[in-house]
């Protein structure tokens, strides 16, 4: 119990370290602002493009503020950090792999080294886990432990309330105030993600017990913005009571005020009353679970990214290749993960973009879901149908459709429906049961036409309750389309 209880005081007094106005100053000097300000005064115009098109209510338009973390946290996921599962062998440059045993350096506080081996010279080579965000403005590497440290930091520095959150199952991540808002975002620099709270417990499957939020004024229990299952978590909390935990943080919180002015003590006060009546609610759970969370206005979403499309699609027609022609064969699939389309049958020729290849499209987006980590093509947001095909013309080629192969990977919530159909000659029903789809019936065709319907749904995400080719963020192996078709010269 001490040494939980001993670890809350430790990072209250760690985090103090950001407040010190050279080391604010040296990270100011490193954050492109005026780069970023610009990104976030376009995407502000894009915004209010969408309000005069009254795609959205001018009061929903978020804060110019909330933009600009918006392209922080990209600034340092894309550009400035990097993360290192494992270093590089600092004598060949090859491939390590943890050794198994590690060290510390004999500072306050210990600094843990680990040692890996190098696979092709097996010499040893040291990565530092530093906790000094002075010396993380320089080396701009390490797991999470370092990313929520640097980034914490950077906050502070472009002057916001931030707050280092520790979670005791082993991970840590950043929260800033948004003041427009009146609370506070989850912001997870590892991930690029901002305001997804329930990523954890729902998408990576975390047991939560212990989420403890620090600042220079302030410190939290938070487990409860990041849970929706209350009761598991409470009986997973063991290593104190919870008047012991409580009594902990609030001596805590009036060491960190007692030198705070009225006013910001009136502040503050306020925040936490409203944080507090907002914990004693769970969260319902409901579909965002397998959905993506739908929770904050269309513009806070269409800012961070969520909403809207690339650019116009429509109008391709795949036609068979002189290689093709020869095989009698054309193959095409697509992932919606990596977003591109592969032609085995052309050499493995590859198009990027789901919009390039179709041959209509009408009310339909690609949708990452960067907290439950999947991917899907859905229908806009607000829509009550869709419509996606793919043509494929043999005319002028000297050939016609043998036979045709499909996979096309339907996902539907309560009443949506999706229909799937093949049109040649005559048109054929896809069955929705069916993995791959085989059919001779079109034989004979000059092109074909393969056409995905969405519709349906209930209440307000009626339009994210039919999907096309869901899949995981990370899946570089599997093709959710698959549009396979074998040739017959004309007149056979």
């Amino acid at each position: 119990m001490m040494g939980f209880l001993d670890n809350l005081r430790k990072y209250s007094e760690a985090v103090l370290r950001y407040e010190n106005a050279e080391l604010q100053k040296k990270a100011l000097s490193i954050i492109p602002v005026s780069e970023l300000e610009n990104a976030a005064v376009e995407k502000m115009r894009f915004l209010q493009k969408e309000v005069r098109e009254k795609k959205m209510k001018d009061d929903e338009l978020p804060e110019i503020k909330d933009l600009l973390l918006i392209e922080l946290l990209t600034w340092f996921k894309n550009i400035f950090f990097t993360w290192v599962d494992s270093p590089a062998c600092e004598y060949c440059n090859g491939r390590t792999k943890f050794s198994g045993s590690s060290r510390n350096i004999d500072t306050i506080p210990p600094v843990k080294v680990e040692v890996y081996k190098c696979e092709k010279c097996h010499k040893s080579t040291e990565f530092i886990r530093h906790e000094d965000p002075w010396i993380l403005l320089e080396t701009r590497k390490g797991r999470c432990g370092e990313w929520a440290n640097c980034f914490t930091l950077l906050c502070r520095a472009m002057g916001w309330d931030a707050r280092h959150v520790v979670d005791v199952t082993d991970h840590v991540w950043t929260e800033v105030f948004s003041v427009s808002q009146d609370r506070w975002l989850h912001c997870d620099p590892c991930e690029n993600v901002c305001d997804r709270p329930l990523m954890y417990e729902e998408g990576w499957g975390k047991k939560l017990s212990y989420v403890i939020a620090y600042s220079y004024d302030d410190i939290q229990d938070v487990t409860w913005r990041y849970s929706r299952k209350h009761a598991d978590v409470l009986s997973r909390r063991q290593e104190c009571t919870e008047v012991q935990l409580l009594e902990k943080l609030v001596s805590i919180r009036q060491e960190r005020q007692q030198y705070l002015s009225k006013a910001r003590k009136q502040y503050t006060t306020r925040r936490l009353v409203k944080e507090l009546v907002e914990f004693m609610t769970p969260q319902k759970p409901d579909d965002e679970i397998y959905e993506g969370r739908t929770s904050g206005s269309l513009a806070w979403r269409l800012s961070r990214g969520e909403a809207g499309e690339r650019r116009p699609a429509g109008g391709y027609v795949w036609q068979p290749t002189p290689a093709e022609k020869q095989q009698k064969h054309l193959h095409i699939v697509y992932s919606c993960a990596q977003d591109i389309y592969i032609r085995p049958t052309a050499g493995g020729e590859v198009m990027q973009f789901w919009e390039q290849g179709v041959f209509e499209a009408e009310s339909i987006s690609r949708k990452e879901e960067k907290d439950w980590k999947k991917v899907y093509l859905a229908r806009k947001e607000g829509s009550s149908k869709a419509l996606l095909s793919w043509k494929i013309d043999c005319q002028m080629s000297g050939f016609v459709i043998d036979k045709v192969q499909v996979r096309c990977s339907a996902t539907v919530f309560h009443t949506g429906k999706i229909r799937l159909q093949l049109c040649g000659n005559v048109c054929v029903p896809i069955p929705a049961d069916h993995i791959t789809f085989e059919t001779m019936e079109l034989s004979g065709s000059e092109s074909i036409i393969l056409t995905a319907d969405l519709r349906g749904g209930e209440g307000s995400t009626a339009w994210q309750h039919t999907q096309l080719f869901r899949q995981p963020l990370d899946d570089q192996s599997d093709f959710p389309l698959s549009i396979n078709v074998f040739l017959k010269e004309l007149g056979r």
